[in-house]
């Protein structure tokens, strides 16, 4: 959207009026070529049903009806359950909603699985019941090892651009702290869990207890205890596809996602050959996530997040292979304290979902962010890292979330960014939010990636001298950069609503460059990429102007009628805010009363 600054004249004049990692040159027409992630989804052997309640529960509380609705299955309900899917089964465990896990047992592949969810909702109790789909974390490996945080440093735009080789549209964090730094305001990462680095816990600091930026130890909602990373040695069955399932723990250390090459030999499907896509070193993706949201500030050391006086809340629902959604339904009702049965101390105003999987918008997760939502939670969502139509993809195409797309320094569409669906999608089209800095590491020398705290072990973390650096590019890396200024602006105005928030962030943006070298990325042509690209200096400066988007359409109309440039904030250059906003409720007062004198005068 269109932005414009009025300075002090024309102020006081609208209230008279009524106020992977591929080497480039600047000479290339094309960008390097993407290698496509693999889109085919991991086949889950789990499956997400929920009965209804029954007629009897009607004179129950809420509680007592959830608490009823997770008892596990008599033996004959299962038989039942077991007989119309066609498939033998076994129950693994309740979630908060009443909902229950249950495996195929052996080997399913698609067919079966979505035989036996036909078969099953079917049955007149059934509420819903759908696929346990695995999601994995949305960042694109690589080697890059220089470059600077250019995402938190000022817009500088060019008139004409050279693709891959100029400007820096970063998100100008630095501008922003001036007014505000995120203090007190509690961001959950929902995520692979956090590490102790020192740039987030502090020197000499502990997960447990809390220290530095960490709000708590967090929580870890793996329930599968192969994906949590607990050995074979101490009962954890070798086989993915196993039964053994791992209760809730108040402790989000990141252990480690590495893949070992017993993991490949026991679940060939589940954890293929190692590839640059699929490295078999631990990501630390929690950390880096973490570290791009609240690495501590001005301590002389490493980093700076966008939001340094925030705190993190990190929450563990991806290990190794990802993770269920219904786990990650879980982390979201805790992390915004709606979960049923696991109270949180600290819930979260920001919750940052850096992952993704193809498929739609499961009803788990739509309830587990509509709840969170409804508690005043923001949750800001990764698109997803695989050029293509965004409605593809989970959580991104689920309602009521912020959908985050990325850029590279340049200002263009990343190469593998998701993006809003293009017109052909009449079915089910879903529109990105905003373009935040994800990087493009495709365009070696000019763009390093984003450099945020990390481990350096390769498996599990070296809890004493492991704090490192990394740089990384994905929505994974643009997603922390948006949830960052949404916490700048709570601390700034805490009243703010996600509504209101959402509605800030998409008429305060940085415009899109064009370009007709690399038409194929140009956001501002194809309009594909949100409403713009994430800036945090007039995000926060935004967030403290207290009317409505018609009101300052109102408040800034010319002259001769026409709309001074939609949206357009009453701010003179480099002014101060506090003056802005009397400027602000000036024009408004000065329209209003001029809506009360004009049918007078028309009589005279």
């Amino acid at each position: 959207m269109k932005r414009c600054v009025i300075n002090y004249f024309l102020s006081i004049l609208a209230v008279i009026l009524t106020a992977s990692s591929f080497t480039v040159s600047a000479a290339d027409n094309v960008k390097p070529a993407y290698v496509q992630q693999n889109k085919s989804s991991t086949v889950s052997n789990r499956l997400i049903v929920k009965f209804k309640p029954a007629r009897w529960t009607s004179i129950m509380s809420k509680a007592q009806i959830i608490t009823e609705m997770m008892r596990p299955f008599t033996a004959d309900a299962l038989n039942q359950l077991q007989m119309t899917a066609g498939v033998a089964l076994a129950e693994s465990h309740a979630i908060s909603n009443g909902a229950h896990i249950v495996i195929l047992q052996g080997s399913p592949d698609k067919q079966a699985v979505n035989q036996a969810i036909s078969n099953i909702r079917g049955l007149s109790d059934v509420e819903y019941v759908e696929e346990d789909r695995i999601l994995t974390t949305q960042a694109v490996p690589n080697d890059a090892s220089y470059g600077n945080l250019w995402a938190m440093q000022p817009v500088i735009p060019v008139a004409s651009p050279v693709p891959g080789s100029s400007g820096n549209y970063g998100a100008d964090f630095q501008s922003a702290w001036t007014t505000s730094s995120g203090t007190g305001v509690v961001v959950a990462v929902v995520d692979t869990g956090i590490t102790p680095h020192v740039d987030i816990v502090g020197p000499g600091g502990t997960i447990s207890p809390a220290t530095g930026n960490l709000v708590s130890p967090g929580y870890d909602f793996i329930s599968h205890c192969r994906i949590r990373g607990t050995t074979a040695t101490s009962g954890c069955a070798a086989n993915f596809f196993g039964n053994t399932t791992v209760a809730p723990t108040p402790d989000a250390s990141d252990t480690g996602d590495y893949i070992t090459l017993q993991d490949m030999i026991d679940n060939p499907s589940l954890f293929p050959a190692p590839s640059p896509l699929n490295p078999i070193a631990s990501s630390w993706h929690g950390t880096h996530v973490s570290g791009t949201i609240a690495a501590i500030g001005n301590n002389g050391v490493g980093v700076i997040g966008g939001a340094y006086s925030a705190r993190i809340l990190p929450v563990r629902v991806l290990g190794k292979g990802g993770g269920y959604t219904s786990d990650i339904s879980e982390g979201i009702r805790w992390a915004a304290n709606v979960h049923p049965i696991i109270a949180n101390p600290y819930p979260a105003k920001v919750i940052n979902l850096s992952l993704g999987g193809l498929g739609s918008c499961g009803t788990s997760e739509q309830d587990a962010i509509n709840a969170a939502v409804a508690s005043g939670a923001v949750i800001v969502v990764a698109a997803g890292n695989s050029n293509d139509d965004v409605a593809k993809y989970s959580p991104a195409n689920c309602n009521n979330v912020i959908t985050v797309a990325a850029i590279g320094r340049d200002g263009l569409r990343a190469a593998y960014s998701n993006y809003s669906s293009p017109s052909s999608n009449t079915a089910n089209p879903v529109k990105v939010t905003i373009a935040a800095q994800g990087a493009d590491m495709s365009l070696s020398g000019f763009d390093p990636g984003i450099l945020s705290t990390s481990n350096s072990s390769l498996t599990t973390p070296n809890l004493t001298t492991g704090s490192a650096y990394a740089y990384h590019q994905g929505t994974s890396m643009a997603t922390p950069h948006v949830s960052a200024a949404v916490a700048l602006m709570l601390a700034r105005t805490p009243s703010l609503t996600p509504a209101r928030i959402k509605t800030i962030l998409a008429a305060s943006v940085t415009a899109f460059p064009t370009s007709n070298t690399w038409a194929l990325y140009d956001c501002a042509t194809l309009n594909n990429c949100g409403a713009g690209i994430l800036n945090a200096r007039l995000a926060v400066q935004d967030s403290a102007l207290p009317y409505s988007a018609a009101t300052a359409m109102a408040a800034t109309k010319n002259s001769n009628g026409s709309s001074g440039g939609g949206g357009c904030s009453i701010m003179p250059a480099d002014g101060n805010p506090d003056m802005s906003l009397l400027l602000a409720l000036c024009a408004i007062l000065s329209y209003s009363f001029r809506q009360r004198l004009m049918p007078r005068l028309g009589k005279d």
